[in-house]
């Protein structure tokens, strides 16, 4: 319970935001955010760990007309192993029916999130992972 509740913590105290989309966490309440975890992945090495959730976003945020579908968007939450940690959360999307295909370590503190979305038409994207920045590198490539 206290791995799954502490990175929920770090939604509301987090400072730096990257996204695709710049979307702020606005949610204080802790089980409205819960309710929307739809999928956990998670990876770690000798220097960070990185723990990536997928959130649902409001009905009918997708827009697709006549439906009440939703998109989703990516937290993901970035702390160095080390007896004070040194942690960062940043908030990727939003994205039409995402799917993780893998979260895997490229180098040394360096790890790669790789989805697949946009449905029916598939797109993917790559996300490049670090302690102190996430950056989407490849889209509509595979």
């Amino acid at each position: 319970m206290k791995k799954i509740f502490l990175p929920l913590i770090l939604v509301f105290f987090a400072a730096t935001v990257f996204s695709q989309k710049v979307v702020s966490v606005k949610t204080k309440d802790p089980a409205i955010l819960l309710s929307s975890v739809e999928a956990l992945k998670t990876a770690s090495d000798d220097n960070i760990a990185i723990k990536v959730y997928k959130i649902a976003n409001v009905s009918g945020s997708a827009h697709v007309l006549g439906t009440d579908e939703v998109s989703h968007r990516f937290l993901i939450s970035v702390s160095s192993i080390d007896d004070a940690p040194e942690v960062h959360l940043y908030n990727v999307g939003d994205f039409y029916a995402p799917k993780i295909l893998g979260l895997t370590k490229v180098s040394k503190g360096v790890f790669k999130l790789s989805i697949e979305y946009d449905a029916p038409r598939r797109k993917w994207a790559e996300i490049n992972i670090t302690l102190k920045n996430v950056t989407l590198i490849n889209r509509n490539k595979r």
